[in-house]
C-alpha cells in the first residue's frame, strides 16, 4: 500500500479507535494462547512491524507483566505519521522507530520477540523479509489472511472483489493458503504452535459487538458459512472460504 493510502487508512483507523481496540483484543487473546509456557520467562523485549499505533504491543506489554516479566524494550516499526503520532500520545513506553524495516531492520538491536500481525501479505520480498526478522528476533508471532481460496477465485472471476496484487486496495500482495504458509515460514524458524482462525468478520455480529450490514443474499451466505465451519475440518474450510493462519515460531537463525 503506498503511503499516502496508508495514511489515509490509518486516519479512518484512528476515527474509529475504539472498535479497532475491541478487534486487537479479540484477536490476541486467541493468538497468546500458542505461547509455549516456558518461552513466557524468556521475554523482556518486544517489536512489532506496522504495528499502527501500538494497541498490540501494549496487549503484550500486559500480557508478559502480569506473568511477572520486566518488560525492558517496546519498539515499533511503523511507516505512517498519523498512526506515530496517535501512537505516542496514547503509548508513552513504545519506541515509534519512523521508517521502512526492510532498511532499516538491524538499527535497533535484538529482541525476545517480533510480532507480525497483517504484515507479511504487505512485503515485496516476504522471504527476504523474514530473514532479517529471524536474525534480530528468538521468537517471532505471526498473523497471515489465507486469501488462496475458492471463494476468493469465483469473486475475482466475476469481477466482484479486486485481484489480489500490486494495484490492490488493501495493500496485499499476494495471497497465502496454510500450505504456502508452513513452507515460507519453515526456510527460518521452527513452528512451535499454530492455530487456524476464522475471523468473525464472516458473523452477522462480531464479537466485539459490531454489526455488519449485508443484504438478504449475502446473511444466507454467512449461515451457510457458519454451518459448514461447525461440519468442516477447519483446512478444508479456510480452503473454501478463507481465514486467517497464527503461529509461533522460533528462529533458525538466532
Amino acid at each position: 500500500m503506498k503511503t499516502g493510502l496508508y495514511n489515509d487508512f490509518a486516519r479512518k483507523i484512528i476515527e474509529k479507535d475504539s472498535k479497532y481496540r475491541k478487534i486487537v483484543k479479540y484477536i490476541h487473546i486467541n493468538l497468546s494462547k500458542l505461547i509455549p509456557e516456558n518461552v513466557i520467562s524468556e521475554i523482556e523485549s518486544i517489536a512489532e512491524v506496522g504495528g499502527a499505533c501500538g494497541h498490540v504491543l501494549n496487549y503484550y506489554k500486559i500480557f508478559f507483566e502480569k506473568r511477572g516479566n520486566n518488560i525492558k524494550k517496546v519498539v515499533n516499526f511503523e511507516i505512517s505519521r498519523e498512526f506515530i503520532d496517535y501512537g505516542k500520545r496514547l503509548y508513552k513506553f513504545i519506541e515509534f522507530y519512523e521508517g521502512d524495516f526492510m532498511n532499516n531492520w538491524n538499527k535497533k538491536g535484538k529482541f525476545d520477540l517480533i510480532i507480525l500481525s497483517d504484515i507479511i501479505e504487505h512485503i515485496e520480498e516476504d522471504d527476504v523479509f523474514l530473514e532479517k526478522v529471524s536474525k534480530i528476533s528468538k521468537y517471532v508471532f505471526v498473523y497471515i489472511p489465507c486469501e488462496d481460496n475458492l471463494l476468493n477465485t469465483i469473486l475475482e472471476f466475476i469481477k466482484k472483489r479486486e485481484k489480489i496484487g500490486m494495484n490492490h486496495p488493501s495493500g496485499h500482495l499476494r495471497k497465502y493458503n496454510i500450505a504456502k504458509c508452513e513452507k515460507l515460514l519453515s526456510k527460518h524458524f521452527y513452528i512451535l504452535n499454530s492455530k487456524i482462525f476464522i475471523h468473525p468478520i464472516y458473523l452477522t455480529k462480531t464479537p466485539w459487538g459490531i454489526k455488519i450490514k449485508r443484504s438478504m443474499l449475502g446473511i444466507i451466505l454467512v449461515i451457510f458459512m457458519k454451518i459448514l465451519n461447525k461440519l468442516l475440518p477447519k483446512k478444508i474450510y479456510v480452503r473454501l472460504f478463507g481465514g486467517n493462519y497464527m503461529a509461533f515460531l522460533k528462529s533458525k537463525n538466532w
